[in-house]
């Protein structure tokens, strides 16, 4: 009957484990517990160790600030005393300086006034040369005219000489021309009577005669009419000719008054541009002379200022600056002290298995003796306690997650395999 019992035996094992287990707890809660003291009692230790050396530490800060603040101090007095004696210094060569800027200035308004003196000079001499200049231009400009004037006259009278030249020419010329016609005209009568006798002196008569006498005295009208027609294109032509030369004989005697008017005017403009210039170089005069008084103002002027920037230049009298107070002594840090570790609570046991795995085993042990019996009654009785099915696969069922593993369970196993298939 062993078998009956393993379960028992499972819950005991199951008990051991879970005693063990819980001592096992126990112990690593009481390593953790020693491990965190040392821990904090290592880290106050430090932090001691730490706050010493930082005060250590600050209290070497302190006194180099300390050292190093004196030595700025000595450093400043040092500095203010080497800047003072610089200024006295300075003083002496600004004085020195002024008094040689003064005396420059004098010179410099010296040469400003001989400058403006000789620029006024100059400028005189040039307005007079001006003057002459504008002398010699007005007589030069009248002798122009003069010299125009007489050659517009001479050109005057060549005109009129040369235009009565070609009409006596042309006047000649057409009587030529007339002459000409007139002895032409004879000679054309001369040769129809000639013409005329030589016809009758042919013996022709009647009609044949009277033909050629009319050609003859034909061929002489129309003769005579084409001389009669040159004659009167010749009288226009010298017409023509008579009346173009009278026309340039206008025209030149108006271009020459128009050439003396110009001449005149001419004359007039340059009186008044001698005099504008004359007026002008006066004018010029009183500019100069003004100038000349606003250089030596100027001069005057600049060389107040000049002796006024000098003067503001000068420095000032030095003077000692006081020297800064003395540093104070610095304020020593106080650190505070770490908190001291306090012991941990005590590690509580947890509570043991107390049988419980045992009794559980023999609950389940018992319980699968009946179902055992329950199993193979029903098998036997078939029918007979087929109402208990339910209740023997709800025992078999909760077998399947147990950790028992015997030859009852398997029987139990195979019953329920059994009436499934059954």
């Amino acid at each position: 009957m062993g078998w009956f019992n393993n379960g028992e035996k499972a819950g005991r094992k199951a008990d051991k484990r879970w005693d063990k287990q819980v001592q096992i707890a126990y112990d690593s809660a009481n390593d953790q517990r020693d491990y965190v003291m040392e821990s904090q009692a290592l880290a106050y230790n430090d932090a001691v160790l730490g706050n010493a050396i930082q005060q250590r530490n600050l209290n070497q800060q302190v006194l180099w600030q300390e050292h190093t603040a004196m030595r700025a101090w000595d450093a400043e007095a040092k500095q203010r005393e080497a800047e003072f004696n610089s200024k006295v210094a300075a003083y002496n060569k600004s004085e020195r300086l002024y008094g040689a800027q003064v005396e420059l200035n004098k010179y410099a308004r010296d040469l400003a006034d001989d400058s403006a003196a000789a620029v006024q000079a100059e400028r005189l001499d040039a307005v007079k040369f001006q003057g002459m200049q504008s002398d010699l231009k007005l007589s030069q400009t009248k002798a122009d005219i003069d010299q125009q004037r007489a050659g517009l006259n001479i050109g005057k009278v060549k005109a009129r000489t040369n235009i009565n030249q070609q009409q006596q020419s042309a006047s000649l010329q057409r009587q030529q021309q007339r002459a000409e016609s007139a002895f032409n005209s004879e000679k054309q009568l001369v040769e129809i009577m000639q013409a005329a006798g030589k016809a009758g002196a042919r013996g022709q008569a009647g009609r044949s005669a009277e033909k050629t006498i009319q050609s003859i005295m034909a061929a002489g009208g129309r003769a005579q009419a084409q001389l009669a027609d040159q004659i009167t294109r010749g009288d226009s032509a010298y017409n023509l000719t008579m009346m173009g030369l009278d026309k340039s004989l206008i025209y030149g005697e108006a271009e020459g008054a128009l050439a003396q008017s110009t001449l005149t005017s001419k004359g007039a403009y340059a009186d008044l541009a001698y005099g504008l210039g004359q007026q002008e170089r006066d004018a010029t005069k009183l500019s100069i002379r003004s100038a000349y008084g606003r250089a030596l103002n100027k001069s005057e002027f600049d060389e107040y200022g000049a002796n006024l920037q000098a003067d503001a230049q000068r420095m000032a009298e030095p003077g000692m600056t006081p020297l800064p107070p003395k540093p104070l002594e610095l304020p020593r840090a106080i650190l505070m002290d770490p908190m001291l570790p306090t012991e941990l609570p005590e590690i509580r046991k947890g509570a043991g298995s107390g049988g419980v795995g045992a009794a559980q085993g023999r609950a389940q042990d018992t319980a699968m003796i009946v179902n055992a019996f329950v199993s193979l009654a029903s098998a036997g009785l078939g029918g007979w306690i087929s109402t208990c099915d339910m209740r023997v696969k709800h025992e078999v069922a909760s077998l399947e997650y147990t950790e028992v593993d015997d030859t009852l369970s398997k029987l139990a196993f195979a019953v329920k395999a059994l009436r499934e298939h059954s």
